[in-house]
């Protein structure tokens, strides 16, 4: 299933305009990104969507012209940041419980 998934991201992330699909799909994941997940127990399948997402992101801004990158990154600013400290505090949570299971 997930290797689908992957196959239909990928073929859209190649044959949509990478503008529109940049600014598509940013949308859409920051739209994703304040929604609650259905219930607690969801929330871990909601981060993994939420990286699913951003990869195809990724897969726009490398595709972007280098002058429309540099009009485009700045808009990505907040959503890239919000990512970082996701993914820093995602980090800190996995040290801090390595640290207390000993």
């Amino acid at each position: 299933m997930l290797e689908g998934t992957n196959a239909i991201r990928d073929a859209l992330t190649t044959k949509l305009d990478p503008v529109y699909g940049l600014t598509t799909i940013h949308a859409s994941l920051r739209v994703f990104h304040l929604a609650a997940p259905p219930s607690p127990d969801e929330e871990e399948v909601k981060a993994a969507t939420y990286a699913f997402g951003l990869m195809a992101l990724g897969k726009f801004v490398v595709r972007l012209p280098a002058e429309i990158a540099e009009e485009e990154l700045p808009r990505l600013k907040a959503t890239l940041i919000t990512v970082y400290l996701i993914h820093l505090i995602g980090l800190k949570l996995t040290h801090m419980t390595l640290i207390f299971s000993r």
